[in-house]
């Protein structure tokens, strides 16, 4: 194909969200098909067999697929082999029936040259910076959309006198994945032993928003 457009479905292969057979064959075909599954990221190896070379190639995605470890594989994939042309923040107000923030990845079917930069923009195109392709290796393939070059200085000033919290940490682990039955483990009101429950758009920067729901975690 000359150009592919998407929104590829969002599943999680965690507890039944993908049936272990279907596992066992994403495995074998597919690259980034190992690890902990969203179909999403195999939809994205699949568009770019499909393309021809220099084709183009955009898809809707969740933004966790710019950092969270479990995609790092489809985030290589991505970078080594293609040139990402532009990634769009769309934020938290796009689809009425799921929480997911989105972001738009716009990139063509060659290898990106040494000096290439991909443009960062929110969904109204008034904030825009770049940021260096190849130097994304470094930062082991993690897509920071907030970083600019003048950023990126600073940040190598602190790395030297610091030490990466995942050289002192064995495990880090994402929370709760509720898959089928939210409205009889979540309540708007405090529950005997029931405990405090955020979610991730309950968190900022510097501060966490009041608690209004709790989960019976048992």
């Amino acid at each position: 194909f000359d150009v592919l457009i998407g929104n590829p479905p969002y599943m999680f292969g965690g507890n039944e969200g993908i049936a272990s057979i279907d596992k066992r064959f994403y495995k074998e075909q597919y690259l980034t098909g190992g690890g902990k599954i969203n179909l999403f990221t195999l939809f994205i190896e699949r568009a770019f067999n499909l393309l021809r070379p220099n084709g183009d190639f955009s898809f809707i995605i969740p933004n966790t697929f710019l950092r969270v470890t479990s995609y790092n594989e489809s985030r290589k994939l991505l970078i080594d082999n293609y040139k990402i042309d532009t990634i769009v923040d769309l934020g938290d107000a796009v689809f009425d029936d799921a929480v997911t923030t989105a972001v738009v990845i716009v990139a063509e079917k060659e290898v990106a040259l040494e000096d290439h930069k991909i443009v960062i923009s929110d969904k109204d195109r008034k904030n825009t910076n770049t940021i260096n392709q190849q130097a994304l290796k470094d930062r082991n393939y993690v897509i920071a959309t907030n970083i600019s070059e003048e950023k990126d200085i600073l940040i190598n000033k602190i790395e030297q006198n610091s030490i990466p919290l995942g050289s002192i940490c064995a495990e880090m682990i994402f929370g709760i994945v509720i898959t089928k039955n939210k409205n009889e483990v979540i309540s708007d009101t405090p529950r005997p032993g029931w405990k405090p429950f955020l979610e991730g758009k309950d968190i900022a920067a510097y501060s966490i928003k009041s608690i209004n729901k709790f989960i019976n975690y048992d």
